[in-house]
């Protein structure tokens, strides 16, 4: 912006503060006059009683009757101009009324005084305090009162204007033109003065400007403050500091740094001393406490200035409360990842013990009969295995590595369809409450692992209200608009089904709830629960693309809020069964595919004894060796998914291309993420999860080999992700 428009912007601020301080003037040099009035009449006064008859000799030292008319004229032109001063200050009316009344004042005293040299200061004297009003125009009446009074005065009394018996009737003009005189130099004064009124109005509106930018760049900028360094007293504060403190600019002034800081005092006059010793700026994490008592985590940038003799510190204030909040957040997030990781790690591994150990139970159970003696060991020991099996489950559902499959599901209609269930897994003295929003929309998630959300949290608020209580499970919706503040807020934009399922227990402390998510944590005695409840109810809301928040208050109790995103309802897919069951002894031939030696001892031992003949591969090359050699057709490839080498959907890809009728059965003890890039978290692909037993296996043999192509991976399809895979 160049000059000339910055002066054109700036033009009617000048041209107001101008009017005021003209106004200002005006209203002040009235007063002044009507005082001015007020004195010189009393003073008059005082002359006509006291002064004069004791300064003159002579004859007769009474006073004349001349005088006394002279006393009531006077303060019948003072009464007018005093009033108009005091009632209608400012208005040109008024300073003419008194220009006027005061030269009157003026010629006054000349008759009274027989026109003396001294009284001809006084019309001087009036003149130069008018010009007090900076107003030239002022100056105008008065001096037309001053001419016609000489005039007259010198043409029918000349003595009264000369104080001289002998004297030209034309000598008036000589005093008319010294007033004359002197006005010239009052009207150029005035006009000067009205300039420079004016050139200070144009430098103040543009201080003004500057000062209002400066103001509204500080008060935008982070909270800023100044203080004294020895009474560590608020100097000055932006509207930011204010603000991020919640007082007002009356209550900031009041205020010192003691009185906001919310750390230990010596730690702040330490810092502060070692500021002043080392003269460089610091940076501080600070706790600052708001006006209602909340704590606010700053960052404070603190420096030292010289005032006069003073040392002035001065600080800027970051609010970092939200920042420190998302730190937090993110740390928790991946120790919570990290916990995942391992434990879905354990869990894969585990898997495949787990499936010879369930499989080859299984088969000795078989073999011995239910007569035999050890049989019920035997038995005791596949239920072991099973406990382990859902513990591993529970591992992988906490690290969301858990292979689900989904389907469009009515919450309201699990929460009904689960209440009985959930009423006798709390007990009579809780009071079930179910409070279901009404015409919810679809959530897309595995129905197995929502009711296992219900039923984890109903019981996590059993145990919380051991002398009963109420549980309230409620539904409803929640749409979260676009923009809307996600740190905040702690949802993205869009709509949700809320679950939220209240309790009347306990509660829990803060350090419970840092830990709250956590596997293996658990305020339980020990052998009363295994810590993996509510790490679980957090791997399955993840899994589903949900959040899960909490409140809770010791004594009072702990609400859990279960956002799930809101789908589009889809009808469920109808699987046509053939009806045409496969009773005989089965002919076909298997690729059976596995680098776990135990799963695949067990695997091809059961195939075989269902009749299967089972062509057998410990690696993928091995696979592909054993595919060129065999001669006829392979109806089946049985895989793990991930192995050394090539990737079992990489494998299947080559495979099927030399035996294009080969159907594939995929089975993994490994997790979601490494599955959901092959597309085989879906009900229509032929997938068995580990651990499995034997039976298991053989009947999802059956089941493919029995299905139509359409729910199977086809020769034809180019596998995702169809490269080689190594683990470690």
């Amino acid at each position: 912006m160049t000059h000339t428009t910055t002066s054109v912007a700036l033009a009617p601020r000048a041209e107001d503060l101008y009017r005021q301080h003209e106004r200002s003037i005006l209203v002040q040099t009235d007063r002044l006059f009507a005082s001015l009035m007020f004195v010189q009449w009393v003073a008059t006064i005082a002359a006509v009683h006291w002064l004069s008859p004791r300064a003159s000799v002579g004859a007769s030292s009474g006073t004349h009757p001349q005088m006394w008319a002279a006393l009531y004229l006077a303060g019948a032109l003072s009464l007018l101009p005093i009033a108009l001063a005091i009632y209608r200050p400012g208005r040109s009316s008024t300073r003419y009324v008194i220009a006027t009344a005061q030269m009157l004042m003026s010629s006054l005293l000349l008759q009274a005084t027989g026109g003396r040299i001294e009284t001809q200061l006084h019309v001087f004297g009036s003149l130069a305090f008018l010009s007090l009003y900076r107003d030239w125009r002022v100056l105008i009446p008065a001096t037309i009162v001053v001419a016609a009074d000489h005039f007259i005065r010198g043409v029918y009394v000349p003595q009264s204007v000369f104080g001289a018996l002998t004297a030209s009737p034309w000598q008036w003009l000589e005093y008319t033109g010294w007033v004359a005189f002197e006005d010239l130099f009052l009207i150029a004064s005035c006009v000067r003065a009205q300039r420079e009124m004016r050139r200070n109005a144009e430098r103040a509106a543009a201080l003004d400007d500057s000062e209002a930018r400066y103001r509204a760049i500080v008060d935008r900028a982070e909270g800023i403050f100044l203080a004294d360094a020895t009474t560590k007293q608020i100097v000055e504060c932006n509207a930011a500091f204010r603000a991020l403190l919640g007082y007002d600019a009356a209550e900031a002034a009041r205020l010192t740094m003691y009185d906001f800081d919310g750390d230990s005092r010596d730690g702040l006059d330490g810092a502060i001393r070692q500021l002043l010793d080392g003269k460089r700026p610091l940076q501080l994490d600070r706790r600052y406490r708001h006006k209602d008592g909340s704590i606010v985590d700053v960052t404070l940038n603190v420096s030292a200035l010289a005032e006069g003799t003073r040392a002035i510190l001065c600080g800027a204030v970051r609010d970092v409360t939200e920042l420190r909040d998302s730190e937090s957040q993110v740390r928790q997030a991946q120790k919570m990842e990290a916990i995942g990781q391992l434990a879905g790690g354990i869990a894969h591994d585990f898997n495949n013990l787990l499936t010879g150990i369930l499989g080859y139970g299984e088969l000795v159970l078989e073999q011995l009969g239910k007569d035999h003696p050890v049989s019920a060991d035997v038995a005791e020991m596949n239920r072991a295995g099973q406990s382990a099996a859902a513990l591993t489950r529970q591992l992988l559902t906490f690290s969301r590595r858990q292979v689900v499959q989904r389907e469009v599901l009515d919450m309201n209609s699990v929460l009904s369809n689960s209440h009985k269930m959930l009423q006798r897994l709390v007990g009579d003295q809780i009071d079930l409450v179910l409070e279901l929003g009404p015409d919810l929309r679809g959530i897309e998630a595995d129905a197995g692992q929502v009711e296992q959300v219900i039923v984890n949290l109903a019981v996590n608020a059993r145990d919380a209200m051991e002398k009963g209580g109420r549980l309230i499970l409620e539904t409803a919706h929640v749409d979260v608009p676009a923009g809307a503040d996600v740190r905040r807020n702690a949802l993205a934009p869009g709509s949700y089904v809320m679950l939220r399922v209240t309790d009347t227990g306990c509660g829990m402390t803060p350090d419970v709830q840092g830990h709250v998510f956590e596997p293996f944590f658990t305020t339980k005695q020990p052998g009363k629960g295994t810590g993996l409840g509510l790490s679980t109810v957090y791997g399955i809301v993840k899994q589903s693309g949900g959040t899960i928040l909490f409140d809770s208050v010791p004594g009072t109790g702990t609400t859990f809020r279960i956002f799930l995103p809101v789908v589009e309802r889809r009808a469920p897919r109808v699987h046509n069964a053939d009806s045409n069951l496969h009773l005989s002894r089965p002919t076909e031939t298997l690729l059976l595919v596995e680098d776990e030696t135990v799963v695949r001892g067990l695997s091809r031992r059961a195939l075989q004894a269902a009749g299967y003949v089972v062509l057998e591969a410990a690696s993928p090359r091995e696979a592909l060796r054993v595919s060129e050699r065999h001669q006829g057709p392979i109806h089946l490839i049985v895989t793990d998914v991930v192995m050394p080498e090539l990737s079992g959907p990489a494998l299947v890809h080559r495979l099927t291309a030399r035996h294009t009728a080969a159907k594939v059965l995929f089975m993994s003890g490994y997790t979601d993420d490494v599955l959901a890039p092959h597309h085989f978290a879906d009900r229509s692909v032929a997938f068995l999860p580990k651990p499995f037993t034997a039976a298991i296996l053989v009947k999802k043999v059956r089941d493919v080999l029995d299905a139509t192509g359409g729910d199977l991976l086809t020769a034809s399809a180019e596998p995702a992700g169809a490269r080689p895979l190594t683990i470690h």
